[in-house]
């Protein structure tokens, strides 16, 4: 006898769950990796944002610590302060005589008509001359 065979019907038999699971961890893992990097971020900008407050506490200490020594500086070049530091180290100071006083322009160059200058001058020249006849006479 021959045997029939039987007219299986082939169907592809998918669980719906089976493709909607995989949807699923795949949504999962995606939500867990954006978890891990928004840590990640958040811890990072947590290190700056320290960094930078200690940056700013630095900034603030160096602007009070300028705004002191500029006060102490103020006080320092007052003339009564000059001249007390001067005295303890064993110095005098005084202001000089206005022939003294030689006024130079922005440029470093002598400004005309001051009888400093004229005065200088005449004192160099009598020097030189006298240094002069000294050498003659050796």
């Amino acid at each position: 006898m021959i045997k029939r065979k039987k007219n299986k019907r082939v169907t592809k038999r998918m669980s719906r769950s089976a493709v909607g699971s995989g949807y699923i961890l795949g949504m999962v893992v995606l939500i867990a990796v954006a978890v891990v990097l928004n840590t990640i971020a958040e811890s990072n900008c947590e290190q700056v944002t320290n960094a930078i407050g200690e940056k700013e506490r630095q900034i603030k200490s160096l602007e009070d610590q300028k705004v002191r020594e500029a006060a102490r500086w103020q006080e320092l070049k007052t003339i009564d302060k000059i001249e007390e530091r001067l005295c303890l180290h064993g110095m005098k100071m005084a202001y000089p005589h206005p022939h003294q006083i030689i006024r130079l322009t922005s440029d470093g160059k002598v400004l005309p008509g001051q009888q400093s200058v004229a005065l200088a001058r005449k004192r160099s020249q009598s020097r030189m001359a006298s240094t002069s006849t000294y050498r003659q006479h050796r």
